[in-house]
This record gives structure tokens, sequence and C-alpha cells, in this order.
């Protein structure tokens, strides 16, 4: 499945908890990020606060990973639903 997202025209999506892919594929995911960032391909990620989290997160400009972009868009999509269903309520 990672490897399939390499093939991806667009930022990658995710929701994700870093000590757990880890720990699942050990040593997969340096060279994986590594790969994704030659090619260009960015990265979306909501993770849990963890020290492995906090850690890849100091590489988030180098792995192209946009935590915050990702959290902005979230954030206008749910302030324009509000809106939406405030204004059908009327």
């Amino acid at each position: 499945m990672y490897e399939d997202t390499l093939t991806s025209t667009e930022p990658i999506r995710v929701y994700a908890t870093v000590d757990d892919m880890h720990s699942a594929l050990p040593n997969y995911f340096p060279e994986y990020y590594r790969r994704r960032a030659e090619k260009n391909i960015s990265i979306r990620a909501i993770v849990p606060e963890t020290p492995l989290g906090k850690e890849r997160e100091t590489l988030n400009k180098e792995e192209k990973r946009e935590i915050a972009d990702a959290m902005k868009k979230i954030y206008e999509l749910a302030w324009a639903e509000a809106k939406r269903l405030n204004e059908d309520k009327k």
C-alpha cells in the first residue's frame, strides 16, 4: 500500500500513528520518506503527539509534510458547512 502512494499525483492525506507504522515495518519508513520526498509527493498527516511523532515532525519540511495546511482546510470546510446548516434552519 505504501509503495502505491509513490505514484500519487496529489498530496497524500493521512491519519496515522507513526509509532505503530514504524513498529509494524521496522527500517522501511526512513527510505520510504526519502523516496516520496524525492518524487516531490507531499503528505498531509494528522498524528498523535508521541515522542516518535515529535521526532518525525522535525523533518516535516524535508519530507514534504503539511500538517498546518491540512488543519486549515478542515477548519474552512467545517466552517462553510456550519454556515450552510445555520442558514437552512432559518
